[in-house]
């Protein structure tokens, strides 16, 4: 009998500005149709809920985005208020 062996993967990521380091974590998105409401709303969420942030953000521009949902996402567990942008 043959015991099967984990192996434990390491990411990495490196950037064209020098950086490098663990990718543990990393969420890449496209980002071209951002609007500067969307980069506020990024800036200001906490680094812990950014990730999520972005990615409700570029979900929100695909053709079939549920937009109710993803807005009351954003209104009800991040705080964001969208009333002075309707």
């Amino acid at each position: 009998m043959s015991e099967e062996q984990t192996i434990t993967r390491t990411l990495s990521y490196f950037a064209t500005d020098g950086n490098y380091g663990s990718a543990d974590g990393i969420l890449v998105l496209e980002t071209t149709g951002g609007s500067d409401l969307d980069w506020q709303m990024i800036e200001e969420v906490s680094d812990e809920h950014r990730p999520t942030v972005a990615r409700l953000i570029v979900e929100s521009y695909e053709p079939d985005a549920d937009q109710e949902f993803i807005r009351k996402k954003l209104e009800d567990d991040f705080g964001f208020d969208f009333s002075e942008h309707e």
